[in-house]
């Protein structure tokens, strides 16, 4: 799919570079923030996986289709960032290659 969309506009991405950055959220999405992340993109809301088990699956699904460098970011900040790098490492780590 990237090669096909880089081809279309007369370009070449390396596979090594395929990469995307995903926004998550812990819990469901704020009220406030919520119309934040609409305001600055329509689709952010259904784009953005609650939960790290929907982290997971999302980047599982780009893994399948070719994607190999991920930058995952709470879209909140949380309480303790070690406690959240931990949770993180422990939901998503293993996908590490």
């Amino acid at each position: 799919m990237i090669e096909e969309a880089a081809a279309r506009a007369g370009r070449s991405i390396s596979s090594e570079h395929f990469g995307v950055s995903i926004g998550y959220a812990r819990a469901p999405i704020d009220p406030a923030t919520a119309r934040m992340m609409s305001a600055r993109r329509p689709r952010a809301l259904e784009l953005t996986p609650v939960g790290l088990p929907a982290l997971r699956q999302l980047i599982e699904q780009f893994i399948a289709v070719g994607f190999s460098k991920f930058v995952v970011r709470p879209v909140a900040a949380p309480a303790s960032w070690r406690d959240e790098l931990e949770a993180l490492a422990a939901a998503v780590g293993d996908l590490q290659t």
